[in-house]
C-alpha cells in the first residue's frame, strides 16, 4: 500500500497529512486530541484503515502544526475545509474520533455541500460540566510540563483497564519524547474542546450520521451523546460497545468494518 506523508501550506504554517489508498471515493479521517504529533506514523495509521483502500483515497488530516494561542474548533474546521479544497476534494465521507467527531459535525453544519456521510466515534456536540474536569486536569498537567503524568493519565482515561495495563510501559517510554511545543499545541486544542457547543445547531446536519461509542467511556458520556444525536438528526444510526472506554477506535476489532458498512449503505 502506497502511503504519502504530505505537508500542505496554510497561512504561516502547514498541515501534516497522511494520504493512502487509490480508490475513486474520498475518505477524510479527523483524529482526536493528541499529546504527540502524527509525524512518521503514516504506515501505522494507514494499516488501521486498510479495508477502505480499495474503494477510497484516504486523507488523515490533523489540525495545523502551528496554532494561535486562542483557536476554536470552528476555526479548526475552517482550516480543515481549506485543506480539503486544496486537495481538490468535492464530496467526502468523513470519520471523526472524539475531537475529530466535533469537527465532522461542525463541517456538516458549516459546509454541507462537501459532506456525503459522517461516522462519529466517542464524541459530543457539547462538553457537559461533569466531563469538563478531565480536560481541565489535562490542561493543568500540560501547563506544569509534567509530560509523563499527563500521558499516563491520558492513557488511563481513554483506554480500558486491560488495554492500558498491556501498554503502560510503552506509554511511559513514549512520554519521554514530548516537547514543550507539543504541550502548548495540546493546551490550545483542549481549551477549544471545553468551549465547543453546537447543541442548538445539530438539526442543521442533514447528511446520514453514524455514532459509535462506549457505555464505559471515562472521558465523555456515550449514551448521552447518542440521545442528543438521535433527537436532532433524521438520518441516524448508532452502536454502543461494552467493555471499552473512550478509544473504541483503537480497541474494538470491528470498528472500521462498522464504518465501511455504513458508508456502503444506499
Amino acid at each position: 500500500m502506497n502511503v504519502e506523508e504530505l505537508r500542505i501550506p496554510l497561512d504561516n504554517t502547514d498541515v501534516s497529512i497522511i494520504k493512502f489508498g487509490n480508490g475513486p471515493k474520498s475518505f477524510v479521517i479527523l483524529p482526536g486530541l493528541s499529546v504527540l504529533p502524527y509525524n512518521g506514523l503514516g504506515t501505522a495509521i494507514a494499516s488501521g484503515f486498510k479495508i477502505f483502500t480499495p474503494d477510497y483515497t484516504c486523507y488523515f488530516i490533523p489540525p495545523k502544526n502551528l496554532l494561535p494561542q486562542k483557536y476554536s474548533l470552528k476555526e479548526v474546521t475552517e482550516d480543515t475545509y481549506r485543506v480539503i479544497k486544496k486537495l481538490g476534494l468535492s464530496k467526502v465521507d468523513f470519520s471523526g474520533f472524539s475531537m475529530g467527531g466535533m469537527l465532522c459535525m461542525q463541517m456538516a453544519i458549516s459546509h454541507p455541500e462537501i459532506v456525503n456521510k459522517i461516522s462519529l466515534a466517542s464524541t459530543t456536540p457539547c462538553l457537559e460540566k461533569p466531563y469538563q474536569q478531565t480536560f481541565i486536569d489535562w490542561i493543568s498537567l500540560a501547563k506544569s510540563k509534567d509530560a509523563e503524568k499527563l500521558f499516563d493519565n491520558f492513557g488511563q482515561k481513554i483506554y480500558s483497564n486491560e488495554y492500558y495495563q498491556k501498554y503502560a510501559d510503552a506509554l511511559t517510554f513514549v512520554a519521554k519524547s514530548i516537547t514543550d511545543e507539543n504541550l502548548t499545541h495540546f493546551i490550545t486544542l483542549a481549551n477549544a474542546i471545553l468551549e465547543f457547543d453546537i447543541i442548538d445547531n445539530l438539526s442543521k446536519i442533514k447528511c446520514p450520521v453514524q455514532y459509535l461509542g462506549a457505555k464505559g467511556d471515562k472521558v465523555l458520556n456515550g449514551e448521552r451523546t447518542e440521545k442528543y444525536l438521535k433527537s436532532k438528526i433524521v438520518c441516524y444510526e448508532s452502536y454502543l460497545y461494552d467493555g471499552y472506554s473512550h478509544a473504541v477506535n483503537n480497541e474494538a476489532p470491528d470498528f472500521c468494518h462498522r464504518i465501511i458498512e455504513f458508508f456502503n449503505k444506499a
